[in-house]
């Protein structure tokens, strides 16, 4: 809140008091007539808008990534000689492979593993566990709530001429004001798998029915030990998925304190009038954040309280019609102009904009 607003509003609040002060002895400037008071009080329920209540609401839960293993292929180097394990077969050197190339002692499990010519091996090398969450964040707002309340008032004559009045005016509005909204995303985990395959040319060749494992006594057939081509493929298998509620609500309790300049006029049983002024709120704010996700085992409970004074200024006009010499009945309609205040709750931030109209109707007392 501008420092400079506030010291304004509250200097014009204090020369208001020393006023009322001031003007309660028997010096009072108010010219006395029989029908005439030098106080009115009044009370009234009343029903408030409030502008309105926003939130950008967040999630606490981010996103990861852990690495699980890698280089876990023993599958070698793809230009020179060497044993290779894959998790669907082996092809190990044998001892005349350094002068040929070429290696009985081999195996592979599948007949899929044929394909186009060529006998194809694959090896987990390594994988990665991720997570990702959608859709749970969103801005939202919940505008012109209509809230009960309660106006108490009290005015101090300062000035009559004829059927017309002037005085100062000093009150409090009370009301709250609630906003809530739950929000269900989606969090995921998966794996990213990524495995070496190798494929090896057998020329023409018809491989042995799977599963098979190359014998040296039994003159198996001969493949070459380096793999004809390798490449890497990449899966990323769903391993959980959860639903991750987000939920954000506000309660606000809102007292605005007013002073200003009343003039009204006398016609009959009725009397008519407005004021307007300076005015200053007090704002007790009572935030809640929660979030739950029990496949990730996450769940968060925060609170956060705060007060904010809030500058403003009001106008309003009355209707007062009497229902015996000194008391009546009352109606206000009212508009308050008042700076929003802002705050955070864990990672979602909230607005709340308490300007807005107000009615009421209830009774007032001349003293």
């Amino acid at each position: 809140m501008n420092s400079t607003n506030t010291r304004t509003v509250w200097c014009a609040l204090t020369l208001g008091c020393l006023t009322l002060a001031g003007n309660s002895s028997g010096e009072s400037v108010v010219a006395t007539e029989a029908n005439h008071s030098a106080w009115t009080i009044s009370a009234a329920p009343s029903i408030r808008q409030f502008h309105r209540v926003s939130f950008d609401t967040a999630s606490g839960l981010k996103a990861s990534s852990q690495q699980l293993f890698r280089d876990r292929a023993q599958v070698g180097a793809a230009d020179r000689y060497d044993n290779r394990t894959y998790d669907d077969g082996f092809v190990n050197v044998d001892a005349f492979t350094e002068g040929d190339g070429y290696t009985w002692n081999w195996g592979y499990d599948k007949a899929t593993q044929v394909e186009g010519g060529k006998l194809n091996f694959h090896a987990m090398d390594s994988q990665r566990a991720y997570t990702e969450i959608s859709g749970a964040s969103d801005s939202w707002s919940d505008t012109d709530e209509m809230e009960a309340g309660v106006r108490l008032a009290a005015e101090r004559a300062i000035l009559q001429r004829g059927q017309l009045s002037a005085s100062l005016l000093c009150g409090v509005d009370y009301a709250r004001v609630s906003a809530d909204k739950t929000i269900q995303g989606t969090w995921t985990m998966r794996h990213e798998d990524t495995r070496i395959a190798d494929g090896y040319d057998l020329e023409g060749d018809v491989p042995p029915p799977a599963p098979y494992v190359g014998d040296f006594f039994a003159s198996g057939m001969l493949i070459g030990n380096i793999p004809t081509t390798r490449g890497t493929q990449v899966d990323n298998p769903l391993v959980s998925r959860d639903t991750l509620t987000v939920t954000d609500s506000l309660d606000a309790d809102v007292f605005t304190m007013s002073l200003g300049l009343a003039v009204r006029g006398q016609f009959g049983k009725l009397r008519i009038g407005g004021a307007a002024g300076p005015s200053m709120s007090l704002i007790s704010l009572n935030a809640d954040h929660a979030e739950i996700c029990k496949a990730a085992s996450w769940d968060s409970q925060i609170n956060e309280s705060d007060l904010a004074w809030e500058p403003g200024v009001f106008g309003q006009a009355d209707v007062d019609l009497a229902m015996c010499k000194r008391a009546g009945l009352r109606c206000t309609g009212r508009y308050d102009w008042i700076n929003s205040t802002d705050g955070m709750v864990g990672p979602s931030r909230y607005t709340v904009d308490v300007s807005g109209f107000s009615v009421s109707c209830g009774v007032y007392v001349d003293l």
